[in-house]
């Protein structure tokens, strides 16, 4: 259950659709765009198992564009390329990808020319397949 399995399967949920990078946007990259940020989720036991099976994952997409109805286009297409969806990884069974929080449109003033981003914070949970 590597957390690199669980990285690409949320990058296949979001497709060619959405131009997306993993950490950072490179400063050259064409906007709009979106960039994913992703921990290596957390362990734990399901029922009475006695061991940590289920991995818990979280991950935020900022969606980044000249304004702000680009940058909110992109979450958009974010959202409804993720929500409610279950990431496909070989040898697990996955929930269903749920919103956990959305930050308001802001205007990055640390680059030029300022840039419009919106923050959307989902996650999921796998277990091993049977």
């Amino acid at each position: 259950m590597s957390a690199q399995a669980h990285v690409d399967a949320v990058k296949a949920l979001i497709g060619s659709g959405v131009r997306l990078f993993e950490g950072e946007r490179p400063e050259t990259s064409p906007l709009p765009c979106a960039v994913l940020f992703m921990d290596n989720g957390t362990s734990a036991r399901t029922n009475l198992c006695p061991i940590s099976d289920r991995r818990d994952v979280s991950f935020q997409v900022t969606s980044v564009a000249l304004d702000g109805t680009g940058a909110r286009s992109v979450a958009e297409r974010i959202r409804t390329s993720v929500l409610d969806k279950r990431p496909v990884i070989a040898g697990r069974r996955t929930w269903r990808v749920v919103q956990d929080a959305a930050e308001p449109l802001r205007v990055d003033r640390d680059v030029t020319p300022h840039l419009l981003y919106v923050v959307d914070v989902y996650s999921f949970s796998s277990i091993p397949a049977v």
